[in-house]
């Protein structure tokens, strides 16, 4: 009410002041950002001092963008009759709208060009000789930019980033604990010796110690669940990272540091530890044979582990459990007045017609961990190949399922995170080479470790020689090929403008939002200055 009141005001005294002598003219209270020219983009990021100042938004004409709420753009007024009040009306009835505050200039902008070669150029140029003055990034597509990280100041970026570093570091401890714990659980011989009263109750409840025993994988599944997902998305959130692509990469990266040194080394470690700890703290040389003789042992654990969670995790998928107890809640809390309310997600809960989008980062990372226990144990008990080849066909016959008839193609990156699972599954193979070296050393197999030594060496040349141009030709697009696009585009008479407008902030994309109760071919009454 208040708002139509002063929107009323507010025309009245512009046709009042209309009327008479005409005055100076007032330009529009917006600040729309211009639109975008062009077809390719990049991420401009600044921290130049004197560069902070707020610009006012132009078109093509070079005048002043008018806005959406009420322009008074190129409208004559009085200035003795109407200037103060009209302009007081104006902004009472926009701060009703917006608030009180009118937003922070940012240094950063998305920039387009007309043509790939100058997009190329601009990625890989030196823009200043200040230090972190100017930072080019390649733009996100408009769908996967994450606006609260866009326009950081570069000291913010980097205590953002240390903090995101420091809590993953405190929280991969932590981890380990739990972990650990998790991995106690299948040594129940030991937890009978170390802990007397947990003894009595296996010794009258005999089926504990089958149930212990079958407890950890179910157990260690859980822990490495959504609840850590969710943790450690937080956690790359707060790296300053601008693209939903980059925060995947971040996320896929800690997840994969956590299945490499919780889920493998320490379920490794701690079971030929804490199998025999009374032994190694009287005769600490003994860690070593001990090592030696458990690690293989731990082939029937991964085996265990790995099917648990294919069976466990791809049969959730395919029933939809969790997404069809969403949805039922969702029937029962949120706006449910009109059926766009129905079909909207509220919170945490989303609708049928809601699918989600694919955890490709959990997913992937996931399966390097099949690929990490494929090159350790594929050696070392050759039935592990046989088990990881049913987890493999399981999880390839319900992602096939799932992206063809489930999943949109929303959340896609382009292949960015298959350039990082590229270089993990590097580290993996050095992870695998290193670890049989030592298990035929603790062995005192000699020729095997000998014969072993080549194949490092040549693990190692490889991963330099891909190091030097692999990795940067995906990085960007060579000029041979921008070149060739912009000809085929040049000939084809490719219109650039279909990106006009994309890169605006979410808030200034649509100009006129209705209500949801409102059909589409109600006449809507606009109060700019055509109306």
């Amino acid at each position: 009410r208040e708002y139509n009141e002063q929107i009323s005001r507010m025309i009245t005294v512009v046709e009042e002041s209309a009327n008479g002598p005409t005055g100076n003219q007032v330009a529009s209270s917006s600040n729309i950002a211009p639109e975008n020219r062009s077809v390719e983009s990049v991420s401009v990021n600044s921290n130049i001092e004197d560069g902070d100042k707020k610009m006012p938004a132009t078109s093509e004409g070079g005048e002043e963008k008018k806005g959406t709420i009420a322009s008074l753009s190129n409208v004559p007024l009085n200035i003795s009759t109407g200037i103060t009040e009209g302009l007081t009306a104006v902004t009472h009835a926009t701060k009703t709208l917006i608030g009180s505050e009118e937003g922070t200039p940012k240094g950063a902008a998305f920039v387009t060009f007309a043509s790939l070669r100058a997009r190329a150029s601009a990625l890989q140029m030196l823009h200043h000789e200040k230090p972190f003055a100017m930072t080019i990034r390649e733009a996100p597509l408009p769908k996967d930019i994450f606006w609260p990280n866009v326009g950081l100041p570069h000291t913010k970026q980097q205590l953002s980033w240390l903090a995101g570093f420091s809590l993953t570091t405190v929280l991969c401890i932590f981890w380990a604990v739990v972990v650990t714990f998790i991995a106690s659980l299948a040594s129940v011989e030991t937890l009978k010796q170390e802990i007397p009263f947990l003894r009595r109750w296996i010794e009258s409840v005999p089926f504990l110690q089958d149930l212990f025993a079958q407890l950890a994988p179910l157990l260690l599944v859980i822990a490495n669940g959504p609840i850590l997902s969710f943790l450690l998305m937080k956690f790359s959130a707060m790296e300053g990272w601008i693209s939903v692509g980059k925060l995947n990469i971040s996320l896929f990266t800690k997840l994969c540091i956590f299945n490499i040194v919780h889920t493998f080394f320490i379920l490794v470690i701690s079971g030929s530890i804490f199998g025999s700890i009374g032994a190694i703290v009287n005769n600490p040389s003994l860690i070593v044979n001990e090592l030696a003789t458990t690690i293989p042992s731990e082939a029937s654990f991964f085996m265990q582990y790995f099917l648990v969670r294919s069976f466990l995790n791809c049969g959730m998928e395919l029933l939809r459990v969790f997404h069809v107890l969403h949805a039922y809640i969702r029937t029962k809390v949120g706006p449910n007045l009109t059926e766009k309310e129905k079909n909207t997600t509220w919170g945490w809960f989303a609708p049928l017609s809601d699918p989600g989008t694919f955890d490709h980062a959990g997913a992937l990372a996931d399966l390097l961990l099949v690929f990490l226990v494929l090159f350790v144990y594929g050696v070392i008990s050759p039935f592990m190949s046989f088990i990881l080849l049913l987890v493999f066909a399981i999880h390839g016959m319900v992602h096939r399922h799932h992206f063809i008839y489930i999943y949109p193609m929303s959340n896609d990156s382009g292949g960015l995170l298959w350039v990082q699972a590229v270089k993990v599954i590097i580290i993996c193979l050095f992870i695998a080479e290193i670890t049989l070296f030592g298990v035929l050393g603790l062995k005192k197999k000699a020729a095997a470790v000998i014969l072993m030594i080549p194949l490092l060496a040549i693990t190692i040349l490889f991963t330099i020689y891909i190091g030097q141009q692999h990795f940067v030709v995906t990085k960007y697009l060579p000029s041979i090929s921008a070149i060739k696009k912009d000809k085929e585009n040049i000939a084809n008479n490719v219109d650039n403008g279909f990106l006009r407008g994309q890169y605006n902030h979410p808030a200034l994309q649509d100009k006129h939002l209705l209500p949801d109760n409102m059909p589409n071919d109600e006449p809507y009454q606009s109060f700019d200055d055509n109306a």
